[in-house]
């Protein structure tokens, strides 16, 4: 195996992803997304022009929550985005960015409440504050297509899903709930 070097940096930004046998890396600052995959450099922006300006200043990115995004490779040819209470589609081949999904009352999702097994995508709701809602997961059977809203636990059970994974040897879905002992259970 040959050495290499991979130069990340470091000044600023958010790092999801890097292989250090490829050199593939995904990093974003605010709403913009870049990196290299495959040996091919992408960019693309999903957040507006001033949001991704005042996300490059720390206290105002950290104050606005502005660096909350997830970035995910879900095939070879696309990359899943959640930025705020959107879900979107980034096509590398045709640089299409389509947003495929609106969360209701999400406004933040946790890396660990995302399960990508294949093509089935499924994204646990976090953040039903006051549990005026039930709380449940927007579920893909097509690689981020097509979207369907599975509802899970109803009203005021639970707050918040804290991590969804699944099990390839029994072939299901756990669910982890919180954030209260009450609220608290694997499923």
């Amino acid at each position: 195996m040959q050495n290499q070097t991979i130069e990340i940096d470091a000044r600023g930004g958010h790092l999801h992803f890097i292989d250090e046998v490829t050199g593939d890396v995904i990093r974003s600052y605010g709403g913009r997304i870049e990196g290299v995959i495959d040996g091919k450099p992408f960019s693309v922006n999903v957040g507006t022009a001033w949001l991704n300006l005042l996300s490059r200043i720390r206290v105002a990115s950290r104050l606005l929550r502005l660096h909350r995004i997830n970035v995910l490779r879900i095939s070879k040819t696309r990359v899943l985005i959640i930025y705020r209470n959107d879900v979107f589609v980034y096509e590398l081949p045709t640089q299409a960015l389509t947003r495929v999904y609106r969360f209701s009352l999400t406004h933040y999702v946790h890396t660990q409440s995302i399960s990508v097994h294949e093509s089935r995508i499924v994204i646990g709701e976090y953040g039903n504050i006051g549990k005026r809602n039930s709380v449940g997961a927007p579920v893909s059977l097509d690689c981020g297509a097509t979207w369907h809203y599975q509802s899970l636990f109803h009203q005021g059970l639970v707050k918040n899903i804290l991590a969804i994974k699944y099990d390839v040897h029994d072939q299901h879905y756990w669910v982890f709930t919180g954030d209260s002992d009450r609220e608290s259970g694997i499923y």
